[in-house]
């Protein structure tokens, strides 16, 4: 399975948790904060085992996994393995801690697969993960483990888009990754760099979303309901820009128009349990 197969089919699900967390995402043009995108519940998965690279680095902060026989065997069999061999354990351990959401312990083992063997699409997973794993809530209440993630997201993906200039999802991680470092001179850059991918794919969803909401928390709410009208234009059933674009009727004056945006949420079956209610909560607000 591919990096960007493996990653982008649980990219719409996340993408709909960073809704209901980022309807107030706290990303300006020229901010210096940090922001929360979207916060992961950890998931039991097993094992006593911690990358070398989680105990170095967060000095126990990090917190334990589950016990799981079969993660466990795995990690044993990496200190015997041959070379080939443990490019095979790496890349099993990383799928299978991805789909439990723990997406520290997979940024870590990404990134000793990457180090093993450094094609593209390994690059690439372990730059979206780093990004993934940078947008833990408890990670970015820790500055140390924040910037190290942060830091690797950057790395790594910056280094794919370099070799790959045309490489989408490197292009949509890397300018959220830029623009959640917290650093001033990174903001602009993470900006340019989602406008890129516009730029080059003018339908594509992800982008033209985060542009949207970026839009929407600069008060630009003209740019912000185009964008959010153009990716559901392309994917009608996108709850999260449907959420948004609600909120930018409201803000805009237009009560109406965001009620009927906000019901057909509530009674259509692509929005989850999160964009639902904070669906309801939108309309009690409403005249």
């Amino acid at each position: 399975m591919s990096a960007s197969s493996s990653i982008s089919h649980r990219g719409r699900s996340l993408r709909i948790t960073v809704v209901a967390v980022g309807l107030l995402v706290c990303l300006m043009l020229f901010f210096a904060d940090k922001s929360n995108l979207h916060n992961q519940k950890d998931s039991a998965l097993g094992t006593t085992s911690v990358p070398s690279s989680a105990q170095t680095t967060a000095s126990g902060k990090i917190p334990p996994l589950a016990k799981d026989e079969k993660f466990d065997l795995w990690v044993a069999e990496l200190e015997k393995a041959g070379a080939t061999e443990k490019v095979t354990l790496l890349d099993s351990i990383v799928q299978l801690l991805v789909k439990r959401n723990r997406f520290e312990y997979a940024a870590d083992y990404a990134d000793q697969l990457a180090q093993q063997e450094s094609s593209l699409k390994n690059r690439l997973q372990a730059g979206v993960l780093s990004q993934k794993a940078s947008q833990l809530e408890y990670i970015q209440s820790d500055s140390l483990l924040f910037r190290q993630y942060s830091r690797q997201t950057i790395s790594y993906l910056s280094a794919v888009v370099e070799e790959n200039p045309d490489q989408e999802e490197a292009l949509l991680y890397l300018g959220l990754g830029y623009i959640q470092s917290g650093l001033p001179e990174n903001s602009m850059k993470g900006i340019m760099t989602l406008r890129s991918v516009v730029e080059k794919n003018p339908n594509h969803i992800e982008a033209g979303y985060y542009l949207g909401l970026f839009s929407l928390q600069t008060n630009q709410l003209e740019k912000a309901k185009e964008r959010f009208e153009t990716v559901l234009k392309n994917a009608p059933d996108y709850s999260p820009a449907k959420l948004q674009l609600a909120v930018t009727h409201i803000q805009m004056g237009q009560p109406a128009l965001a009620k009927t945006l906000l019901e057909e949420l509530l009674r259509g079956k692509e929005a989850d349990d999160e964009i639902k209610l904070t669906a309801r909560e939108l309309i009690n607000t409403l005249p």
